[in-house]
């Protein structure tokens, strides 16, 4: 089955497009972004979304290569 299909006429999403989800974190934590959010005016998700890019990137670069 093609994800197209399922989707069921559901606007397609490709590779680069955003995707919102929801988690649950720690109160700390959310202060935390909470504060980055009030010094940089930077919103929340962007502050996630440049973490997790940061993150990934490490993550790639510890890969030995193929």
């Amino acid at each position: 089955m093609m994800i197209d299909e399922f989707q069921g006429g559901r606007k397609s999403l490709e590779l680069g497009d955003d995707k919102e989800i929801k988690v649950r974190i720690p109160l700390d934590y959310h202060i935390k972004l909470h504060t980055v959010k009030v010094v940089s005016g930077a919103p929340i998700s962007d502050t996630v979304k440049a973490a997790l890019d940061d993150y990934f990137g490490e993550l790639r670069a510890d890969q030995p290569e193929s």
